[in-house]
């Protein structure tokens, strides 16, 4: 994990602080909707994200939410949001308090790919970071409300 954030740390040099928070929020969102994401993003992803659960929540149906580790969640996005052909984020707020604690909420619009129904869909992602002295970042949980492709495909029939 010292590896990852070195390398976080490398690519956000000469950087605000509340930047390096911003620099690991657009790492998450690029290694989940960039369908060209690189093995190299997505290893550091796995590292420093490694100890946070991933909390996946179907707007409409929240009784399917499942918590699931990262490295399922990389490996399964495909399944559970489909092919998208482009993403954009819409907003994001920062939150930070007394404690080093920083709330992150993004808002992602996804357009599909042709033939796949529901044209664009609507993901909010919440992220929760501690700062600590000694490791730098740790990052609590990861939260993702999103609007579903098919009735069918919940994360409990995705990830089992």
């Amino acid at each position: 994990m010292n590896a990852a954030l070195t390398t976080l740390s490398r690519e956000a040099r000469n950087v605000p602080e509340r930047n390096n928070v911003t620099a690991l929020t657009d790492l998450l969102l690029e290694s989940i909707f960039d369908d060209e994401s690189s093995e190299r993003q997505l290893r550091l992803t796995r590292m420093l994200f490694a100890d946070a659960p991933v909390v996946l929540i179907p707007r409409t149906r929240p009784i399917f939410a499942q918590t699931v580790t990262i490295d399922n969640f990389l490996e399964g996005r495909r399944g559970l949001f489909g092919k998208c052909n482009s993403w954009r984020e819409r907003f994001r707020l920062n939150e930070s308090d007394a404690q080093d604690v920083n709330r992150i909420h993004s808002n992602v619009t996804t357009l599909s790919s042709s033939g796949v129904r529901g044209g664009s869909r609507m993901f909010d992602i919440f992220l929760v970071v501690r700062n600590v002295p000694s490791t730098r970042r740790i990052t609590h949980s990861i939260t993702v409300v999103y609007d579903e492709i098919a009735q069918n495909r919940s994360p409990i029939t995705v990830f089992c």
